[in-house]
């Protein structure tokens, strides 16, 4: 059953034997930086690795700094995409085609992150974004025992992997 978290859990276990990993979100980084070590391992036994962020056009820069947690500047934020843009492509750095990355020209008002394992589980998550720091972000939690979530969610990244164009 689905649960609602206050803050963003730990996914360290979740990437344990993942097969897919679908993230949408507005800022990588971190998530590269603390799990880089098991997103190799998802790649280099043949999962995927799909993420779908903002492009750093100047509106969508301006918004994300506005909307951020921290106080951050515009141009702290156009460094920050820069950076996971140019981290993602040293994880890439293979050019294997199990890692793609697309970047919307819009701020999603959600995060979505979708772990699939090889026992079959799957967990999602769902991050709902407030509009200026509001402190708590709810998170949605689901498992594949909530079927009809599941195949929402799903479906709602692959519309947005649809319409948004392909870097990677």
């Amino acid at each position: 059953m689905h649960s609602i978290l206050t803050k963003y859990p730990d996914i360290t276990s979740d990437l344990l034997n993942a097969t897919s990993v679908k993230l949408i979100g507005t800022d990588f980084l971190s998530y590269l930086t603390m799990h880089r070590s098991a997103f190799r391992d998802i790649l280099s036994s043949g999962g995927e690795l799909l993420f779908i962020g903002c492009e750093p056009t100047e509106n969508v820069i301006h918004t994300l700094s506005y909307r951020s947690e921290k106080p951050t500047t515009s141009e702290e934020m156009k460094n920050r995409v820069a950076l996971y843009i140019e981290s993602m492509r040293d994880l890439n750095s293979e050019g294997k085609r199990n890692l793609q990355l697309k970047l919307l020209p819009y701020v999603s008002t959600y995060a979505l992150l979708i772990i699939r394992r090889k026992d079959g589980t799957c967990r999602i998550y769902v991050k709902t974004y407030t509009f200026k720091g509001e402190g708590t972000m709810p998170t949605l939690t689901f498992t594949e025992k909530d079927e009809f979530w599941l195949e929402f969610w799903e479906r709602q990244f692959g519309k947005m992997w649809e319409c948004a164009p392909n870097i990677f």
